[in-house]
C-alpha cells in the first residue's frame, strides 16, 4: 500500500487495470466486492474510488508505480 497513483502518467496510463465487473459512476457496487465504483482501484485512506488526489499527496505512489511499470522510452522515470 502506498499513496495514490496518477493513472494518466505516461509510464502508467497503458498499464492501469480496469475492473470489468464495475460500471463507472453509477453509485452501485456492481461486482459485490464491498467497494462502490472501484473501476480503477480504491482509495483506502479516503474510502472512495479516487485513487489520485493531487501531485503532492500522491507523488510517492506515482513514483514507485512508475519505477515498476516504466517503459523503454526516452522520457525517463519522473
Amino acid at each position: 500500500l502506498d499513496s495514490g497513483v496518477d493513472i494518466n502518467h505516461n509510464d502508467l496510463k497503458n498499464s492501469i487495470y480496469i475492473n470489468p465487473g464495475e460500471i463507472p459512476d453509477n453509485g452501485i457496487d456492481d461486482d459485490a466486492n464491498g467497494y462502490i465504483d472501484d473501476v480503477k482501484g480504491w482509495d483506502f485512506f479516503n474510502a472512495d474510488s479516487s485513487i489520485y488526489d493531487s501531485s503532492t499527496a500522491d507523488m510517492h505512489g506515482t513514483f514507485m508505480a512508475g519505477v515498476l511499470a516504466a517503459s523503454g522510452d526516452t522520457t525517463g522515470i519522473r
